[in-house]
């Protein structure tokens, strides 16, 4: 299927036309004024328009000695002419010429028409790929439009227009929120009219590619009401005709899209909209490659060609080139498939366009603006260089291949580093995780280990270690300013819980809205302030620099240790060994492992059923292993496995499926890793370990949550191997009581009810009086925390996504810089939970590494009761994830010691006089 979702803002040039609002300032006094009108409202093109306005302005200029504010009105709608005629340079220079003449202190100037002219620059800006200025010039247009209230409906425009420029570079959610903020600030006059409907579109527009699909319908539904009216710009209904072929099309419904995108063909082509209709056969092509229509698909793409002269914007001539490209690949028509990719990679690099077979430098792809479209274009001629080796041979070919899949990680690196918000940077983890798949193909067929770990590496949990690196980072700050950093980030979050936490249709719902967005984007220009004041703490935040195989031996393996690192792919996987001794790289037939391995983790996760069902459980465990770990020949006893997606548990599977007693967890210690490079950030500590340790065993009424029973009693056994520690238990166990004391103890052990799931619910946490967030963990910026046991059912389980991996309460304390956690998957009794965790912490106290303490209390678990014990529902839910370390308890001093023996001491001679006292009243 085509990759479209670089096409997401292909609507935003229709969104321009006619857009500077002089019939809103007609004044009946100003002759000059009432001619500039009629031409503008004449049915003429915009090139007779061009004209006679030229000609206008100049018999102004023979008759008026002063170039005033009308002067400027003439000029301004001149250059958004120029504009219409794909003219920018001279559209630009006319624009900024009338901006001068109404600058405040300027004679005969209109202050109030700044907005007018601002938000043209913003336009032009944006259509000519700079971002940056388009944002600064619709900025300057909001700040006038809130000055001067009859320039509202600018404003409104000016939103619109800030939300496409988010959508082009691929931040869909931040132009959501952009469209959510203009609608809630919108001027009541303008409810109901078109200037709310561009909003609802934009914002729908997004929401479609984020498949947020909840209110999409309703929206698309009223502004199709509002554009149908008469009076309405033709070209806003065009748009809105876009959105609905988008809403079919993701429906499936081919056909209604179709006929949404020929309507919206057809109205542009009647209005000698060049930039629309060319824009909408994109779309029509698009189409025809989704439904394998090739031929009609060319067709449409051919038929563009007459445009890109009248258009100018060789962005959109790329694509065209790309899709083109994509056909003849499936029609393995190799060659032309190379030449139309090649051809479109050199339009976006502007001084590259006689060298076609010439990647282009390092500096050159920096420079281009839109790193979504660059990141297709590279992606797409790895894979055409990797099909044309498979289908003809020529290793020159896997060589190219490779080159063009790390420009293309590159690139993504560029595009993740521009997006603010988490939505945005998860959408293009998972549309850009078949690239990974692609140049892990391309490594294999060289037999490339150190590229092919480098893919691995950057496939999976990347978000991670960007916070993690930004956590770094901030050592490079001064105090003063972490402070007023921690303090807008706190603002922007309450605002946003209070907002998630308030009905759409409560009032307060669009106020805070509005603060949230103005609380959120004070933060993030403060954050921009302090990349550029810091660069030591820029270079450390966005530092991509990627561990090499001998570094994974010298740096993180111990010598009984084995790193073992999977990539689940559509049609293979990919895994890496790599031990102190050797290196292994092996492709492995996905076959059925996905159904193989969820239904294995449904089975070992419900008691019953895993008693029922014992010879399924015994067939899927060993087949699982025969897959995945018996091809890597681990020789060593302690195993750091990563795997994207499912987080399954490998010391439940079977060597023998006759044999129940030759599950892993016989013969490894096994851990478990986000990645290399998130045990690579941090450093090996050997201090002394003291223990926090939480157990509210009961909750308040309002949680709704039973209680757990013997939680205190466990804590206390577990706790005297650790002296130095702190308990808190019943109604001392709060939220905010844990957040206190949690930087203070290296080791954290929490006894309580997690609630979490694989959908888009929040994981959460209880304490005894409410719950913590997964979100909320992201206030918890570095900790101290080394090790934090998680003995709460599901507390391992969370959304899964592509790149990115599960995201739940142990990932949430990793990303706030505790390197270890011990976590579940699944529910588990309470008696074995309390039986396991004890056994761990006696381990962990005698000095074992914690993935050996694991191990050893899990067999020493099932050796200790009935036979049922050795069901993996009982144990295998306990994983160990992160980095594995050696826990020394902090001993009592000796002062605290005698303390202690004397308060004992004491204890006992009153308990001993108050018996003798009782004994004698008898």
């Amino acid at each position: 299927m085509i990759v479209k979702y670089f096409m997401g803002w292909i609507w935003v040039a229709l969104v321009l036309a006619g857009i500077s609002a002089e019939a809103r300032e007609i004044s009946q006094s100003e002759e000059w004024l009432e001619k500039l009108q009629l031409i503008i409202q004449s049915p003429d093109s915009w090139r007779i328009k061009k004209g006679k306005l030229e000609r206008l302005i100049l018999d102004y200029e023979s008759k008026m000695p002063e170039k005033d504010h009308v002067y400027a009105k003439m000029i301004h709608r001149l250059g958004d002419f120029y504009r219409q005629t794909e003219d920018f340079s001279q559209g630009i220079a006319l624009t900024k010429k009338a901006l001068a003449l109404n600058q405040p202190g300027n004679p005969h100037a209109d202050e109030a028409f700044l907005a007018n002219s601002y938000f043209n620059l913003g336009l032009y800006y944006r259509l000519l790929n700079y971002f940056d200025i388009s944002d600064a010039y619709l900025d300057s247009c909001l700040a006038i439009s809130e000055k001067y209230p009859e320039k509202s409906f600018i404003g409104g425009l000016a939103y619109e227009q800030k939300a496409i420029n988010q959508s082009i570079l691929g931040e869909y959610q931040r132009a959501i929120e952009i469209a959510d903020y203009g609608l809630s600030v919108l001027d009541p006059s303008l409810k109901g009219s078109q200037y709310e409907a561009l909003l609802l579109l934009q914002k729908s527009q997004a929401e479609l590619i984020l498949n947020k699909l909840d209110h999409v319908e309703k929206n698309l539904l009223k502004s199709e009401q509002i554009l149908s009216q008469p009076g309405s710009n033709p070209h806003y209904l065009g748009i809105g005709f876009v959105a609905q072929g988008q809403l079919a099309e993701e429906k499936k419904d081919y056909q209604s899209a179709k006929y949404y995108y020929t309507k919206a063909y057809n109205l542009s082509l009647s209005q000698d909209d060049y930039r629309a209709t060319l824009l909408n056969l994109m779309y029509l092509g698009v189409l025809c490659e989704d439904t394998a229509e090739y031929e009609q698909a060319l067709k449409y793409y051919e038929e563009c060609f007459k445009y890109f002269e009248k258009v100018g914007d060789m962005d959109l001539e790329a694509m065209v080139y790309s899709y083109m490209g994509f056909i003849y690949q499936e029609q393995r028509q190799w060659d032309k498939a190379l030449h139309h990719f090649q051809k479109g990679l050199s339009l976006i690099v502007l001084d590259n366009s006689d060298g076609l077979e010439k990647l282009p430098s390092v500096d050159q792809l920096k420079q281009i603006s839109n790193q979504q479209l660059l990141e297709r274009m590279l992606a797409n001629l790895g894979r055409a260089h990797l099909r044309y080796f498979e289908a003809n041979g020529g290793e020159e070919h896997l060589q190219k291949a490779l080159t063009y899949f790390k420009s293309a990680d590159q690139a993504i690196d560029r595009m993740r580093w521009s997006q603010n918000t988490q939505q945005s940077k998860l959408y293009w983890r998972e549309k850009t995780k078949g690239n990974y798949e692609h140049a892990l193909a391309t490594c294999f067929l060289l037999q490339d280990k150190e590229n092919a770990f480098f893919f691995m590496e950057k496939s999976r949990s990347v978000l991670l270690n960007d916070k993690l690196s930004e956590l770094g980072a901030h050592k490079h700050l001064d105090a003063a300013d972490i402070e007023k950093e921690q303090a807008l980030m706190i603002e922007a979050f309450s605002l946003q819980q209070q907002r998630e936490n308030t009905p759409l249709q409560d009032p307060n719902h669009e106020i805070l809205t509005s603060q949230w967005f103005e609380a959120q984007t004070v933060y993030e220009k403060y954050i921009k302030t302090l990349e550029a004041k810091y660069p030591t703490y820029y270079s450390y935040k966005y530092d991509t620099t990627s561990l090499s195989i001998k570094e994974i031996k010298d740096k993180i393996l111990d010598s009984d240790q084995t790193f073992v690192e999977f990539f689940i792919g559509e049609n293979h996987i990919y895994a890496m060994s790599i031990s102190p001794h050797d290196t292994q790289l092996i492709k492995i037939d996905k076959q059925d492992f996905d159904a193989q391995a969820m239904e294995l983790l449904a089975l070992v996760s419900d008691k019953s059923k895993l008693n029922q069902h014992y010879d399924l459980f015994s067939q899927l465990s060993h087949a699982l292993y025969v897959q995945l770990f018996e091809p890597l020949a681990v020789n060593t006893r302690r195993v750091i496995v990563s795997i994207d997606e499912h987080l399954l548990p490998f010391e439940l599977l079977l060597k023998n499926p006759q044999d129940p007693g030759s599950l892993l967890v016989k013969d490894f210690a096994f851990s478990y890793a986000y990645s290399a490079g998130f045990l690579a950030k941090h450093q090996k500590r050997n201090s002394k370990h003291t223990v926090l340790g939480i157990a509210p065993v009961h909750y308040k009424e309002s949680m709704h949550q039973a209680s757990l029973l013997g939680a205190d009693l466990s804590l206390q056994n577990l706790l005297q191997f650790f002296p130095k520690h702190r308990m808190l238990t019943f109604e001392k166990a709060t939220k905010s009581e844990f957040l206190k004391y949690l930087p203070d103890h290296s080791v954290v052990q929490l006894y309580s009810h997690a609630i979490a799931d694989n959908t888009d619910s929040e994981p959460e946490l209880y304490f005894f009086d409410e719950t913590l967030r997964l979100s909320e963990l992201k206030l918890l910026g570095g900790l101290t925390t080394q090790l934090i046991v998680l003995s709460a059912c599901n507390t391992g389980i969370g959304k899964s996504i592509k790149g990115e991996g599960v995201f739940s309460l142990a990932r949430g304390f990793a990303a706030a810089g505790i390197p270890s956690s011990i976590t579940t998957l699944w529910q588990v009794d309470s008696k074995s939970t309390f039986q396991l965790t004890e056994l761990f912490y006696q381990k962990l106290s005698q000095g074992m590494p914690s993935d050996l303490a694991l191990q050893s209390a899990k067999l020493e678990l099932m050796a200790s009761n009935a036979p049922s014990s050795e069901l993996p529902y009982l144990w295998a839910g306990n994983v160990l994830i992160g980095k594995t370390a050696v826990f020394i308890p902090e001993k009592t001093s000796g002062w605290m010691m005698a303390k202690l023996l004397l308060s004992i001491g004491i204890l006992m001679v009153f308990l001993i006089l108050a018996g003798r006292s009782k004994i004698a009243y008898k």
